[in-house]
């Protein structure tokens, strides 16, 4: 079944006082007041950036390799709960049994958080590898972020290539508009960790780069990105 990602990507440049201030926030609330008003100036706004392609079996093995909730089958268990928006009735003469999505008000089945995890991660590592043409380094477990990667065509030029930083969120069935706030929120975060690396490493570039995957249905996702640099 053909699987098509839709793309959207904000590019957000960071001075060296927005950058200052990213790592001063995380032990000080008031600074993270000002870095976030600091952002929000910005006129920096997600622009389509295209779409992906995929087969669902390319990204069950992308969901196998790179994820790191252990979850037996990802795809089918978003299938499943996505079947259960229409009513599901018993035998003729009974009456009938519905099960709720969000749309009742979190009242009714929720949808496998470690299923869309894994999902987002997937789709996070395709993005890594078809739109930044970068190569997957390594993938921490239960740790920030989510995944490196690199620009290096070869191992013997990783130590001056420019490295990725990727820290993936997905959702269901909830809008778009939704997971930009989200990412918002969020970016914050990832900044404070670029620049934080940067330092470390100055001799190479860090970019961060922080993915919402939205679930639509099972063939249709949408992936936006904020890409922070310095």
């Amino acid at each position: 079944m053909p699987i098509e990602i839709t793309l959207e990507r904000r590019q957000l440049q960071l001075t060296s006082t927005e950058a200052a201030l990213a790592k001063a926030a995380t032990s000080r609330h008031a600074l993270r007041r000002q870095f976030d008003h600091a952002i929000a100036a910005k006129q920096a706004l997600f622009e389509p950036a295209g779409s992906l392609k995929v087969d669902e079996a390319t990204l069950c093995w992308s969901i196998h390799r790179y994820s790191e909730q252990l979850v037996p089958d990802a795809t089918a268990q978003i299938k499943g709960f996505l079947a259960l928006q229409r009513p599901l009735y018993f035998e003729p003469g009974f009456a009938p049994l519905y099960y709720f999505t969000h749309k009742s008000g979190g009242q009714g089945v929720s949808v496998s958080k470690s299923a869309v995890a894994a999902v987002a991660e997937g789709i996070g590592a395709l993005v890594m590898q078809r739109l930044m043409k970068a190569r997957i380094l390594c993938r921490p477990c239960h740790d920030y972020p989510d995944m490196i990667g690199t620009d290096a065509p070869s191992g013997s030029q990783i130590s001056t290539s420019k490295l990725y930083l990727m820290e993936v969120k997905g959702t269901c069935m909830r809008s778009v508009s939704e997971m930009r706030q989200t990412l918002a929120e969020e970016v914050f975060r990832l900044a404070a960790y670029t620049t934080a690396a940067q330092d470390l490493d100055p001799a190479r570039a860090m970019v961060g780069v922080l993915v919402g995957v939205v679930i639509h249905t099972v063939d249709r996702f949408s992936a936006l990105l904020i890409e922070v640099t310095l």
